[in-house]
């Protein structure tokens, strides 16, 4: 095997390891942001349990998650 075929093997390696690496990143990043919502949603059906609809809440506003991030 020549000298040019080993550089273009060790070339397609660092990609495959390169695109690897990325594929796991993002399919982390995915599942802190699907558990980060599902706990958000959790502690909001919480909330509206303990009492009966957001008007009978002291301050008389509900700001979603979204929107407070929008508002930072």
């Amino acid at each position: 095997m020549g000298t040019g075929a080993r550089v273009i093997i060790a070339i397609a390696l660092f990609a495959a390891m390169g695109v690897g690496w990325l594929a796991l990143q993002h399919l982390s990043f995915e599942r802190d942001r699907t558990l980060s919502e599902w706990r958000s949603l959790s502690e909001a059906e919480d909330l509206l349990r303990q009492k009966p609809v957001p008007e009978a809440w002291p301050a008389g506003l509900f700001i979603s998650e979204r929107g407070l991030n929008t508002a930072l």
